[in-house]
């Protein structure tokens, strides 16, 4: 329940829109991008800041965990998150540790 909550609230914060089309559901239930792709690439090529700034916390935080070997407690220390805070933001942002 409270995964379908965050997503629907997701949903509309992303939305630049009244009324959420089948696009803008399937963005947000898509990982927002894959891991080994170019940021610079994949941030400008998005219209909207929100969605700018979601592409590079997703990208940033699975760099930091991959380097830290996905230990959550190292990688806390390298991104200054807390802990609890850091495993929401890998949930919301649908990353894959």
């Amino acid at each position: 329940m409270r995964h379908l909550r965050s997503t629907v609230e997701r949903l509309f914060v992303l939305s630049t829109r009244e009324q959420a089309d089948a696009e803008a559901v399937a963005a947000v239930l898509q990982p927002v991008m894959p891991v080994d792709s170019s940021p610079s690439e994949a941030m400008f090529a998005t219209p909207d800041y929100r969605q700018a700034r979601r592409r590079f916390e997703a990208q940033y935080l699975a760099r930091k965990l991959r380097e830290s070997s996905g230990n959550i407690s190292r990688t806390t220390e390298a991104v200054g998150l807390a802990r609890q805070h850091l495993q929401e933001k890998i949930k919301e942002l649908g990353i894959v540790p």
